[in-house]
């Protein structure tokens, strides 16, 4: 009887555990050096992508948002558009808000 209690008070505990491990954002080093945000506010500013005319790239390895988390896209008046890819092979959670200034693709 005590193990089964155990066991219903270790599920929702391990729950919150993974929960908390996947949300980061890393940057792959292709548009500028590799790079880890932890959150739960990521400011990825301008000198972390690569600016070609009006466009800001970025190139993430990883692009995870968690619940109750913000990414923020920083922008300058002559960026017109934030384009931004995921090339890490792992699926992407956003759970939480992404702002950006300008017009944002990912």
């Amino acid at each position: 009887m005590n193990v089964q209690k155990c066991y219903y008070w270790l599920l929702p505990l391990s729950g919150l555990l993974t929960q908390t491990t996947w949300a980061e954002i890393t940057f792959d080093g292709t548009l500028g050096s590799p790079a880890t945000l932890t959150g739960p506010n990521y400011n990825l500013s301008t000198n972390l992508g690569t600016q070609v005319g009006n466009n800001l790239f970025h190139s993430f390895g990883k692009f995870n948002v968690g619940m109750g988390e913000t990414a923020i896209f920083e922008s300058s008046p002559n960026i017109l558009n934030i384009i931004g890819r995921v090339t890490g092979g792992q699926t992407s959670f956003i759970d939480g808000t992404i702002k950006s200034p300008s017009n944002l693709y990912l």
